[in-house]
């Protein structure tokens, strides 16, 4: 893809190396969320 980035990403850059993703899906993922939200608990 083309794109350019305009100015400074410093609060992308903290989230890139510090936070925690969690993806998402089109399909209903309800009981796969349900079961990380208690691993995590």
């Amino acid at each position: 893809m083309d794109y350019s980035i305009a100015g400074n990403l410093e609060h992308a850059d903290y989230l890139h190396e510090n936070a925690f993703f969690v993806g998402n899906h089109s399909i209903p993922m309800h009981e796969k969320i349900d079961l990380l939200v208690n691993v995590l608990k």
